[in-house]
């Protein structure tokens, strides 16, 4: 996930973008923090999650996300959501039980 600044140049002759902060993380990860099944600050302490760039809107991004509230969004999509976090949840608990 990348978030862009738009900035226009001192004769307007054209707008650039600046890349202002960047998350990375594996799909199984972010769908996990998605579904609130993970934590992104212990997934951040265990360097599954990157934040790059600016801490400070890095910080307001993930406070925005922790404040949505699931049951707002549409029923399948939290449905399907839960669904794929139990999943991958269960395929991390098999990997670790495995010698």
């Amino acid at each position: 996930m990348v978030f862009h600044q738009r900035e226009k140049q001192a004769d307007d002759s054209k707008t650039t973008l600046r890349q202002r902060l960047r998350f990375s993380a594996n799909l199984n990860d972010l769908v996990l923090i998605a579904a609130r099944k993970a934590d992104p600050d212990t997934l951040f302490f265990q360097r599954r999650l990157r934040i790059e760039g600016d801490t400070e809107l890095g910080l307001e991004i993930k406070n925005l996300i922790d404040g949505i509230d699931l049951n707002a969004l549409p029923l399948l999509l939290n449905k399907l959501m839960g669904q794929c976090a139990e999943m991958i949840h269960q395929v991390e608990l098999e990997q670790q039980e495995q010698p």
